[in-house]
């Protein structure tokens, strides 16, 4: 049986979870379940590190001696804390929907996001709810039409559960 570096499966496993973090899924529930392992994995890339460490150099590891640390890995470190033994990672979905009110006309923006509920984080597909009003352009008032946005675009912002 051929020796494999679990440090190699691991790295495979997190870039898997990057590519899937990063897929431009718009399922708040894929996003928020993908960021978590994301996380995860990396605290055990850094674990399985350790250990093969040792075990090809016959020294311990020391991670006070690393000079490599920086702010992101502090960071990960918190975040997969947190999710691990506090709450688990939460998004905010930040939507952008753009409208074009008739044939020809440049597109109109609204953006917005959307306010936290647990029941946002467990979507499988976002909300299609919005729709465009549009008024009467001799009186002003509604004119009962309205327009569904053209295409839509979303962002995904952690919603902190500590400093």
């Amino acid at each position: 049986m051929s020796k494999f570096s679990i440090v190699d499966v691991v790295f495979q496993d997190l870039s898997n979870a990057f590519a899937e973090v990063t897929s431009g899924s718009t399922s708040p529930k894929t996003v928020r379940l993908s960021f978590g392992n994301f996380v995860n994995l990396s605290q055990k890339l850094s674990a399985n590190m350790y250990k093969e460490y040792s075990a090809k150099t016959d020294q311990s590891w020391n991670a006070s001696d690393f000079d490599g640390w920086s702010e992101v890995t502090e960071l990960f470190k918190q975040l997969r804390n947190d999710n691990e033994h506090d709450h688990p990672v939460a998004i905010l979905v930040h939507e952008t929907q753009y409208f074009r009110i008739y044939e020809g006309a440049p597109e109109v923006a609204l953006s917005g996001t959307w306010s936290f509920s647990l029941e946002d984080q467990l979507l499988d597909n976002p909300r299609d709810d919005l729709r465009l009003k549009l008024a009467d352009p001799e009186t002003g008032r509604p004119s009962g039409e309205s327009v569904a946005p053209v295409r839509k675009e979303y962002e995904f912002h952690l919603s902190p559960s500590s400093k």
